[in-house]
């Protein structure tokens, strides 16, 4: 488990619910790209995202990426909608499957 997951893992439930669902826009609005640009592409923070919120808000995370304000690389821009594409691509699978998802993900 990485920094990110360590913090979360010591959060209580509901501060670490308020965390994950809220942590991206807040980025997103205050303009923190790359703090942001991190935490959509880490995976221990897209794994508590699934498994407390659902990918369909993870998947909201990822529009937030593309809003005006937020100003990425163009190669970070596209790795973002990589990303974003496997899980809407998948995203009845995943209501079904919230395990394993990093092997889903990636298709192993």
């Amino acid at each position: 488990m990485g920094d990110l997951g360590d913090r979360l893992a010591k959060m209580s439930p509901e501060r670490r619910h308020y965390a994950l669902e809220t942590l991206p826009s807040h980025l997103a609005e205050a303009s923190q790209s790359e703090r942001f640009y991190k935490l959509l592409t880490d995976f221990d923070f897209i794994e508590a995202k699934i498994s407390a919120l659902g990918v369909q808000s993870l998947v909201e995370d990822y529009d937030f990426a593309f809003n005006p304000d937020v100003l990425f690389s163009e190669e970070k821009a596209e790795s973002l909608r990589l990303i974003k594409g496997r899980f809407g691509y998948r995203r009845t699978f995943w209501r079904r499957i919230k395990h394993n998802w990093l092997g889903n993900c990636w298709g192993a």
